[in-house]
């Protein structure tokens, strides 16, 4: 008993581990991921600098900073519009509809505005005539001046009573297509009538008339009238003298 009590007493020495390298933890591997990050950024913005041309920098620079904003609503034209784009080259109008331009980001915009209008009349109009109708008489670009919406009349099928400022009832409907329109672009907007060859001793007088007309028509189907930031009569008549035509811009400096 006396040797087996002698024996020395067993001792277990327990080992803390610490993880992740010590005090500094797996924060460097964080901290190293951003840089290399950040490297890849500046490298590709170093070689999209020396690989593209002074246009290609002004248009991406324009895609990126956009003076007007629109909505992402996406066309598609599922039930009235059958899935076919409304402003096909066929239908869109001959006098500066913006075709052939080479600027992408014009080009982009262009498609997106007219993917909002495309939405807006599946959304609002139930009649497949009636839609493909209103589709004949509008076109829309973009200048330097902002989103152009032109409506222009179709033979037989005017916008305005021939020597008068009435409005006819297509005219009115389609109107009220583009004060929906302002939902969704938010800047001022100018309305112009071109002069035709009606009325030809006040034809200036004419179209003035028919501008406030429409003005009037936009704010009573839903468009703020204090959006409205010009009304104007065109002084130069379109290329056929018969062809009534409404101009809508909305401008492309924001409103405040």
């Amino acid at each position: 008993m006396g040797q087996k009590s002698a024996q020395a007493p067993i001792i277990i020495k327990r080992v803390k581990k610490t993880a992740g390298g010590g005090h500094h933890g797996g924060a460097w591997k964080v901290a190293y991921a951003d840089f290399v990050t950040a490297m890849m950024a500046f490298f590709l913005l170093m070689w999209l600098l020396n690989a593209t041309t002074e246009d290609q920098r002004m248009a991406l620079a324009t895609y990126f900073t956009p003076t007007i904003s629109v909505s992402q609503t996406s066309g598609g034209g599922d039930d009235v519009l059958m899935g076919s784009s409304i402003f096909t080259q066929d239908i869109m109008p001959q006098e500066g509809t913006g075709g052939g331009v080479d600027d992408p980001a014009i080009t982009d915009g262009t498609l997106e505005a007219r993917a909002v209008l495309e939405a807006l009349i599946a959304e609002n109009v139930s009649d497949a005539a009636t839609a493909a109708e209103m589709i004949e008489h509008m076109g829309v670009r973009l200048s330097d001046e902002g989103l152009i919406i032109e409506l222009f009349s179709q033979d037989g099928r005017p916008l305005f009573v021939a020597g008068e400022s009435e409005l006819t009832r297509l005219a009115g409907e389609i109107l009220a297509i583009v004060a929906s329109m302002g939902d969704v672009v938010t800047n001022n907007i100018a309305v112009q009538v071109l002069p035709t060859d009606e009325a030809v001793d006040s034809a200036r007088w004419l179209t003035v008339e028919r501008a406030q007309i429409v003005a009037e028509e936009l704010g009573r189907t839903g468009l703020p009238l204090e959006r409205i930031e010009r009304v104007t009569g065109g002084s130069t008549p379109v290329s056929d003298p018969s062809e009534q035509k409404i101009r809508i811009t909305f401008i492309s400096s924001p409103r405040e």
